[in-house]
């Protein structure tokens, strides 16, 4: 599964800007993140686990998920074909932000403020609870073009809410559904593994002023069963303030 980031246009520019084509407005989102590993024996029940906790939304909000493969646990005897060095530096920032001694697998981080092994359903609920009553967020729309080759797509970013820095940072993840995989080494050897919301890419585009909104300009080609997450994380706290998704 390839994917190709086409063309980015990062400036910002007002947040009511007018466009044209099909737009998906989603619900206030919270944003769980799944550090997990094939090399992990521990992490099959987090992987299973995952797509249930997209139920943990209610009307007034969405919860949207991802699973981010780490390589540190490469080394013993089994690569994650979905492992990136990005999701290990990534998970490393979360437990540095959280002031945690390490890292480990499966984490799962709520909206970049929580963390909870991802394995426990009812902490992870707790957490998405917590996450519900925060009041500092900013909205995120995404507008989107479909032409032959690829979508155009524009991510509108409205001021935010509530105290934190002035810094924020727009990133989209390219994610697909039911990535399989047979482990033949390692701690998961001659398991059939089938895992849910895995991203593909996670790029940053744009810097945000919090403080005033803005939007950014993107094209995108997406594979079949591939889908996008958008999401806005202050540069600071690493707190995601506002996520969407499209699907085709």
């Amino acid at each position: 599964m390839s994917v190709f980031l086409l063309a980015v246009l990062a400036s910002v520019v007002g947040a009511q800007a007018e466009t044209k084509g099909e737009m998906q407005k989603q619900r206030p989102a919270i944003l769980l993140e799944l550090f997990t590993s094939e090399g992990c024996s521990s992490c099959p029940p987090a992987d299973a686990l995952l797509p249930s906790y997209e139920k943990l939304g209610n009307g007034d909000s969405e919860v949207i998920v991802l699973s981010e493969h780490v390589d540190y646990w490469d080394y013993l005897g089994w690569k994650d074909p979905s492992s990136k060095p990005l999701f290990s530096a990534r998970q490393s920032a979360y437990c540095r932000q959280m002031g945690l001694s390490s890292c480990y697998t499966p984490q799962l981080v709520v909206n970049g403020e929580f963390e909870c092994n991802g394995a426990s359903a009812g902490a992870v609920k707790q957490l998405v609870e917590r996450a519900k009553q925060r009041r500092d967020s900013v909205s995120l729309d995404v507008q989107a073009h479909q032409s032959e080759n690829k979508t155009d797509f524009v991510a509108a970013i409205g001021p935010s809410s509530g105290r934190h820095s002035d810094s924020g940072e727009l990133y989209v993840a390219v994610v697909a559904d039911k990535v399989s995989s047979q482990v033949r080494s390692g701690e998961n050897s001659g398991r059939d593994l089938v895992h849910h919301a895995v991203v593909l890419s996670l790029r940053k585009l744009a810097k945000i002023p919090l403080s005033s909104g803005g939007s950014c300009k993107f094209s995108l080609n997406l594979s079949g069963g591939q889908y996008l997450v958008s999401f806005v994380q202050d540069a600071d706290s690493g707190h995601i303030l506002g996520a969407t998704s499209y699907r085709r």
